[in-house]
């Protein structure tokens, strides 16, 4: 089934799940890194980063970095409901954390995390993940 999407509606963002690392070339030490995936949802533009986890700073800042990328901002942020994200999950009324809320109002959007269990509201940064792994 075919999902459309306005465009400039919504961006998806998501963790991709596989552990990445990087590795300093001078050392040869590795990093472990989490892939942050953000894809505008009607254009399936993509954009993906390392980052060192997928705690409270380093979400917001993968979104800052997103945001410029896109050059622009959407309606909606559509993550999943993520401790990064959400305070308090909920199927019907989550709350959002403060720090996320706050960079969403900062730039003029709204957060609506996807419901659980519900993958076809986040199925297009799903897809993105899966190929950004192979």
């Amino acid at each position: 089934m075919k999902i459309l999407h306005d465009p400039g509606d919504k961006a998806y963002v998501d963790y991709s799940g596989a552990k990445l690392h990087l590795t300093d070339p001078k050392t040869g030490e590795h990093t472990g890194v989490e892939l942050f995936v953000g894809v505008l949802g009607a254009f399936g533009y993509i954009f993906a980063e390392a980052s060192p986890s997928q705690r409270g700073p380093d979400f917001i800042q993968s979104h800052i970095h997103m945001l410029e990328y896109f050059g622009g901002v959407p309606r909606a942020l559509v993550p999943d409901q993520l401790r990064s994200a959400v305070s308090r999950p909920c199927r019907y009324d989550p709350k959002i954390q403060r720090t996320y809320e706050a960079l969403a109002d900062h730039y003029g959007t709204t957060v609506i995390p996807a419901r659980p269990r519900r993958p076809k509201d986040k199925a297009k940064a799903e897809l993105s993940v899966q190929i950004a792994q192979r």
